[in-house]
């Protein structure tokens, strides 16, 4: 205990009815042999009397003193996280089983849109069919041969570690051979398709499931035909991506930290997609360039 402390604490001792309860009763002793001669006590009891009170009173103080200090500390612990900044930053991110990944064809003006799921094996579901048949086949060969595309990527951020604040989340394609088609436009939300507002905050041991939607755009200057040859040499090389997901964090320290998903995706079911749309479409010759059967 401080030296500025003393006061304070004897002042608190004084303040305990213990304390108080022991003086009266040296005080009505004092009294009674004063105004009783026969009654008659050791000098010492009242001096025993008067310690008793005294570490009494101070040992409630002491216990009361501790338990504030405690709640202070669970105060502060609370405000603070200390338990949550005590742990490592760990994240995991992982696909969500069963809905990895998944291609769909846009066609705006007729709204056709040709959905194909896949999981782990590469094993096609169909999901979707088209939803307005074109009856004109000469205008879906001319001005709907090679429609834009999009990948939806569903994954899941395990937060194993202490509570943190997700900045940003992104993904970048590596390839070593070249594609027929752009990707860009990246759009992250929830797996409902809500809007995620940065910064993200996630609790310790808890989930975020994610949908990450990347557009795919032919090249412009590849005629049908080249598009078509391409995807025939896509085909043959059982094309793969390599594909990492990634995003930037901030703990309860400040300090910022990545986290990424190093993995693959396919682009056979991509192919597969513009070889039925081309069928559909009575597109033989894109068909027979691109390796299909006609």
């Amino acid at each position: 205990m401080k030296k500025s402390e003393l006061p304070i604490y004897v002042k608190m001792i004084f303040q305990k009815w213990i304390f108080w309860l022991f003086l009266i009763l040296d005080i009505g002793g004092a009294l009674a042999q004063f105004l009783i001669p026969k009654f008659s006590l050791p000098t010492n009891v009242y001096g025993i009397l008067a310690i008793i009170g005294i570490f009494w009173a101070g040992y409630q103080v002491y216990k009361e003193s501790v338990e504030s200090y405690r709640l202070k500390l669970e105060r502060i612990s609370s405000e603070l996280n200390i338990d949550s900044i005590l742990k490592i930053a760990k994240i995991n991110i992982c696909f969500i089983e069963g809905r990895e990944y998944s291609y769909y064809l846009i066609n705006q003006k007729y709204r056709q849109t040709l959905i194909k799921d896949f999981d782990s094996n590469e094993q096609l579901i169909t999901k979707g069919m088209k939803n307005n048949k074109i009856q004109n086949s000469e205008n879906k060969k001319s001005e709907y041969s090679i429609p834009s595309a999009t990948i939806v990527m569903n994954f899941r951020i395990e937060n194993t570690g202490c509570a943190l604040d997700v900045l940003v989340i992104g993904m970048k394609c590596e390839r070593d051979f070249e594609l027929p088609f752009d990707l860009y436009g990246q759009k992250v939300t929830s797996i409902q398709g809500n809007e995620i507002k940065y910064p993200k905050h996630m609790k310790s041991d808890t989930n975020l499931e994610c949908k990450l939607q990347v557009k795919i755009t032919p090249i412009s200057y590849h005629t049908m035909a080249q598009f078509a040859s391409r995807i025939k040499d896509l085909r043959e090389i059982e094309s793969k991506s390599k594909v990492i997901i990634w995003l930037e964090a901030v703990d309860g320290t400040g300090k910022r930290i990545k986290f990424s998903l190093d993995t693959s995706v396919s682009f056979r079911p991509l192919i597969d997609l513009y070889i039925s749309h081309w069928l559909d479409c009575d597109q033989k010759e894109l068909i027979r360039l691109a390796g299909g059967i006609t």
